[in-house]
C-alpha cells in the first residue's frame, strides 16, 4: 500500500490476492469496479474449447503448407498456427521443414509468395493503439504467422559519444543513438506503421548491451522473405521477387459484418508438404500464462473460422453465442 500510494493523483488499483482454497492474502479495493484487460482473453479459450474440435490433438487443420504454383512460384499458405518458427534451434512446427521439402523438389523457383487468405486481412484489432503496433504485443496479425511476428532488436554501448552497435533483421535501421560514458541507459524507438525503417534515438552507457523485440506489420511478407533465405541456403535459387496475397477485409461498418460472413470460396493447391502443429491446448496455457496477444488474436479468428469468414467479427459472434449457452 506504501508503493501505490507514491503512484500519481488519480491512478487506481485494484489487488487480490488468494491462496488455491480462497483464503485472502491481500485485498485491495476487492470490490471496485475496473475496465477489465488482457483477463478477457479467458473468455476467447473458454469459447476455445466449447467449439474447437481436437483441441487436444495435433493441430492438423492450422498447420502452414507449400506448393509449387503455374510459373515456378512456390507459395507459403498459413492457417492460422501461432508457433510457426525459424529459430536456428527449431525441433517442431519449423518452417525449414517446409523449405526442405522444396528443396527436394527442384532447384529452382521463380516468385516466393506469402499466402494469409485463410483469414480476411485484418492486422489490428479496433483497440490497438498506433505507438503500441511497433512493439511486439501490438504486431500485425495474419493466418500466416512466423517467429510471433517479431524480430529482435540488439543494441551494445561501444565507446563513450560513438554509435552503439545495433542490428535489426528484416527492416532498415536508422542508429541515431549515443554511446554515454555512464549513467542509465534510455534508448527508444519508432517506425510509421507499415513502414519498413526503425529509428533508433537516445543513450546507452558504453559496455551495457539491451535487446528487445520489435513488431511486424505484414506477417505473411516476412514468412516469405524468411522462407526464401531458407531455400536459398539450401542452394535454390529464387530468380523472382517476394510478394503477398491478402484477402480484403470488409470495412467495419459494413451491415455484413454483423452475424457471420460466409467463407469465401478460395480454392487451395494440393500441397507438397503441410506441418502438424502441437495441440492447441498447449498454447492456451502460454495465451493466458504470458497474456500472448498474437496468439489469442488467431485463436479467436480460428474460431471465427468454423462457420464464417475467420474475421473477428466472426469470432466473437461465435465467443459470445457460447457464453449466452452458458447463461
Amino acid at each position: 500500500e506504501q508503493v501505490l500510494a507514491t503512484a500519481p493523483a488519480g491512478t487506481r488499483f485494484g489487488l487480490l490476492v488468494t491462496t488455491a482454497d480462497g483464503r485472502e492474502i491481500v485485498a485491495i479495493n476487492p470490490d471496485a469496479r475496473f475496465i477489465p484487460a488482457s483477463n478477457t482473453k479467458l473468455f476467447t479459450t473458454i469459447a476455445a474449447y466449447a467449439l474447437l474440435p481436437g483441441i487436444d490433438a495435433p493441430d492438423a487443420q492450422g498447420g502452414a503448407a507449400v506448393a509449387l504454383e503455374a510459373g515456378g512460384d512456390v507459395a507459403l499458405y498459413g492457417h492460422g498456427d501461432a508457433r510457426l518458427s525459424s529459430a536456428p534451434d527449431c525441433a517442431e512446427d519449423c518452417l525449414a521443414t517446409l523449405a526442405d521439402a522444396v528443396a527436394a523438389r527442384t532447384r529452382k523457383v521463380r516468385d516466393v509468395i506469402g499466402d494469409d487468405r485463410w483469414f480476411p486481412d485484418e492486422r489490428w484489432s479496433s483497440g490497438m493503439s498506433w505507438n503500441n503496433q511497433v512493439t511486439e504485443s501490438g504486431t500485425g496479425i495474419s493466418a500466416l504467422s512466423l517467429d510471433d511476428n517479431a524480430l529482435e532488436l540488439a543494441v551494445q554501448g561501444t565507446a563513450a559519444g560513438q554509435a552503439p552497435q545495433a542490428t535489426l533483421p528484416y527492416y532498415r535501421l536508422r542508429n541515431e543513438a549515443v554511446t554515454a560514458e555512464g549513467g542509465v541507459r534510455a534508448l527508444a524507438f519508432d517506425r510509421a506503421p507499415n513502414g519498413d525503417e526503425l529509428r533508433l534515438v537516445g543513450t546507452i552507457p558504453a559496455g551495457v548491451s539491451w535487446r528487445y523485440r520489435v513488431g511486424i506489420d505484414d506477417p505473411a511478407h516476412y514468412a516469405a522473405s524468411r522462407l526464401r533465405a531458407l531455400l536459398e541456403a539450401r542452394g535454390v535459387k529464387v530468380k523472382g521477387t517476394v510478394r503477398v496475397r491478402h484477402r480484403p477485409a470488409m470495412p467495419l461498418d459494413d451491415p455484413r459484418q454483423r452475424g457471420t460472413q460466409p467463407v469465401p470460396v478460395t480454392p487451395e493447391p494440393a500441397f507438397l508438404a503441410r506441418l502438424a502443429p502441437p495441440a492447441l491446448s498447449a498454447d492456451v496455457m502460454r495465451i493466458n500464462k504470458d497474456s500472448q496477444n498474437l496468439h489469442a488474436e488467431l485463436l479467436l479468428r480460428r474460431i471465427g473460422r468454423l462457420s464464417g469468414s475467420g474475421s473477428v467479427a466472426d469470432g466473437l459472434a461465435a465467443l459470445r453465442g457460447v457464453l449466452a449457452q452458458a447463461g
